[in-house]
């Protein structure tokens, strides 16, 4: 697997206006529970979201959740712990990403948090907090209602 290479902000900009963006997240699921984190970055910064994040260049969208997964909450699972797979479009105000969406259940984890995130939560699903992003609220609606669930 390659290493991201990093793309000068400007042009990263231009790319992301003119063509959206490959990602793949991971709704966190224990219990009754789904796993939130905080943003620091833009694009949501300050909302609550579902880990995830870009692919890079030789990933699956699998591996780059599971990657996506560890690096955000410290949380280290294999493929064969997920479950479900649902294909998201977010329109944000000045991009378009399309997003790989899995679900993974677990028993209990210790959260460590990269700078991307200010801090999580465990919400129940009628308690979700507020900001958050109806594509968010969305795909964890999707993986609590799935049929694997």
């Amino acid at each position: 697997m390659k290493r991201d290479i990093p793309i000068p902000r400007k042009l990263y900009q231009e790319i992301t206006r003119v063509m959206p963006i490959a990602g793949s997240d991971m709704v966190v699921i224990s219990g009754k529970k789904v796993l939130l984190l905080k943003r620091n970055i833009n694009p949501l910064k300050g909302y609550w979201d579902i880990p995830g994040g870009h692919i890079r260049l030789g990933e699956t969208p699998k591996q780059a959740a599971i990657r996506e997964l560890d690096e955000e909450t410290g949380i280290v699972i294999s493929q064969d712990y997920l479950a479900g797979e649902k294909v998201f479009t977010y329109f944000h105000p000045s991009r378009q990403d399309i997003t790989i969406t899995y679900a993974v259940r677990i028993e209990k984890a210790d959260i460590v948090l990269n700078d991307e995130h200010s801090e999580y939560k465990w919400f129940l699903l009628n308690k979700l907090p507020m900001p958050i992003s109806p594509i968010t609220v969305e795909a964890i609606n999707w993986a609590f209602t799935n049929e694997w669930y």
